[in-house]
């Protein structure tokens, strides 16, 4: 989308007063984006206890047999459906969400070169002998 740009005027050209409200009409509108905007999780939470209707086939087959449940009951059904049917994002996507994804742990064993390690005497007197 090209943006019409010939208008516009630099704002250290315009009168302290009109920079001024320009910079609070921008911040209004700034704050009020912000304020609609929301994350994903504040929107799936906000509809996960809706009441399910149905939209497309499995939505439908879902909505059959469990009268009554919320989307996020009939996503986590979906997803067990999917998974038990062989896919593997949807496995996963429940393995991660009941808690028991695998951790990305890395173990070291062994000796760390620190050259900030308190020395004993010994190796004071051989440091100084160098």
């Amino acid at each position: 989308m090209a943006h019409n740009t010939d208008n516009l005027k630099p704002l250290d050209k315009a009168s302290k007063a009109d920079a001024k409200a320009i910079r609070q009409k921008g911040q209004k509108a700034m704050i009020e984006t912000k304020r609609k905007r929301k994350t994903f999780k504040e929107a799936y939470l906000a509809i996960a206890d809706k009441p399910f209707k149905p939209i497309g086939t499995l939505a439908s087959e879902i909505q059959d047999q469990y009268k009554g449940i919320t989307v996020q009951e009939a996503i986590s059904i979906a997803m067990t459906v999917k998974a038990s049917n062989g896919d593997v994002q949807a496995a996963t996507y429940l393995r991660d969400t009941i808690g028991e994804k695998p951790t990305d742990k890395m173990e070291l064993s062994g000796e760390v070169n620190n050259p900030y390690k308190e020395l004993t005497s010994k190796e004071l007197k051989n440091l100084a002998k160098k």
